[in-house]
């Protein structure tokens, strides 16, 4: 059994639509204004240069006029009845999907379960330690299929030699990640965290973010130490 995709049907109704007078006039006063902006456009285009402000002041009388042009044909409301049942059939396609998803759930056995996730969790895990940090701490998925864990931000752990550290260092350096010269650990301030997290997205765009783990050194400098990631589309990963 598989998911069904959406599919929009054409309209066929043959039925003629009598126009009053109206509605002839303005039909061709419009069009007159639709062909003015388009002799414009082309003979900008023809010249190869437009200025932005310009052609934003053409596009917007094009889109006016053409919107005037579909009132007065009265397809406007065919527009909106149109949207109206796409969106009806994306509804029900969807809680459809959702129903088929269930049932394949259910079919699935929990072995089969466990398997799929830890395949998952290391699919995160090497990401992470291969991009130089050291490990995520208490990974578990909550009841709607979240990935949660707490994503540590160091990275000696991961590095066999020094050689490695500092290579890893100076690639999450040029990065824009700012460390402490003597312990080598992520200082906490907003740029530091605005990276990491800006680093998660990049990789996982659906992460959302929740509370800092931070120390200060035996420097007395404060440290970041982690900071809990949720990954809600497994489908990133």
């Amino acid at each position: 059994m598989k998911e069904r995709k959406i599919e929009f049907s054409v309209d066929t109704n043959s039925k003629k639509m009598k126009l009053t007078d109206e509605q002839k006039n303005g039909i061709n006063k419009t069009y007159n204004d639709i062909g003015l902006v388009l002799n414009e456009i082309k003979k900008y285009t023809n010249n190869g240069e437009l200025e932005i402000g310009y052609s934003e002041t053409l596009m917007s009388s094009l889109e006016n006029y053409t919107c005037d042009m579909l009132k007065h044909l009265n397809y406007s409301n065919v527009l909106e009845r149109e949207k109206e049942e796409r969106y009806t059939r994306i509804r029900s396609l969807n809680e459809e999907n959702r129903e088929l998803r269930k049932q394949l759930g259910e079919k699935v056995s929990n072995e089969d379960v466990r398997e799929k996730v830890k395949n998952l969790y290391n699919i995160i895990r090497d990401w992470y330690n291969d991009e130089g940090f050291e490990y995520i701490s208490d990974p578990s998925f909550d009841y709607n299929g979240t990935f949660v864990g707490g994503f540590s931000c160091y990275i000696s752990g991961v590095c066999s030699t020094d050689e490695e550290l500092k290579e890893k260092i100076k690639k999450l350096i040029n990065y824009g990640f700012v460390f402490d010269e003597k312990s080598k650990h992520l200082l906490l301030n907003t740029k530091n965290i605005d990276l990491f997290q800006r680093f998660i997205l990049e990789r996982f765009p659906s992460a959302t973010f929740g509370e800092i783990d931070s120390r200060c050194d035996r420097n007395n400098k404060p440290i970041l130490n982690g900071i809990k990631v949720y990954i809600s589309n497994l489908d990133e990963l």
